[in-house]
């Protein structure tokens, strides 16, 4: 993760910063693990349709599919029901429960196209047999795009904001016909379309790992 919020301490700053980084590699030569992309992407999708990321997520995805609990910044009664994700210890200096982890996401006001996003099991459900399911929401050539392997670089296993079965996944040896998760940490959703057959897995992986570093 680019550590842009130690510098940028609001969203112009911060998005500049993501505008004026070089590449490290060509084009279609390297897959990394990055959030840069998606924050482009995020922008370009609010250009496009002349309205923020979170209203635009509102209205075509989560009350089309019923999400009723799925949200950016998840209003303050509902924190407590929200476990805590970190004890930020170098840039928050607090306790981090039901606002985005993500610093960089933070910085952008918790609204953010790679990290920021609350839900439940059960709304996730909801999406997920959407993917499962042409045409619920997105046209079956949509959701063919979004999850075909990408043949650059060589080898790689991604799709379009997706992974796909490799041998380094444990979760491949359960599911293993046409499994999809989002990329990303201490969370995953993921599907099988052969069965179809989903999978939620939710962590608050950050704050225990963290804590354990405080021991040492």
């Amino acid at each position: 993760m680019k550590t842009y919020f130690l510098k940028a301490r609001t969203c112009d700053e911060l998005l500049q910063s993501v505008f004026i980084m070089p590449l490290v590699a060509n084009p279609g030569a390297r897959a990394e693990y990055s959030d840069i992309g998606f924050i482009l992407l995020g922008i370009a999708l609010e250009r496009l349709a002349d309205e923020s990321l979170d209203a635009f997520c509102q209205r075509e995805i989560f009350a089309a599919l019923g999400m009723t609990n799925t949200a950016f910044n998840p209003p303050s009664k509902l924190r407590t029901q929200i476990p805590p994700t970190v004890d930020d210890r170098s840039f928050r200096h607090r306790i981090v429960q039901g606002e985005v982890f993500d610093e960089n996401a933070s910085v952008l006001g918790g609204v953010a196209p790679h990290a920021g996003l609350f839900s439940t099991a059960v709304d996730l459900a909801q999406f997920a047999n959407a993917m499962l399911n042409p045409g619920t929401l997105l046209r079956r050539e949509t959701i063919v795009l979004f999850t075909h392997r990408e043949a650059m670089p060589a080898g790689t296993s991604r799709a379009l904001g997706w992974d796909t079965p490799s041998a380094t996944l444990a979760v491949g040896k359960i599911f293993r016909h046409g499994i999809l998760w989002p990329l990303g940490v201490h969370r995953n959703l993921s599907m099988d379309r052969s069965r179809p057959a989903t999978l939620d897995h939710f962590t608050n992986q950050p704050h225990v790992a963290r804590l354990l570093e405080s021991c040492d």
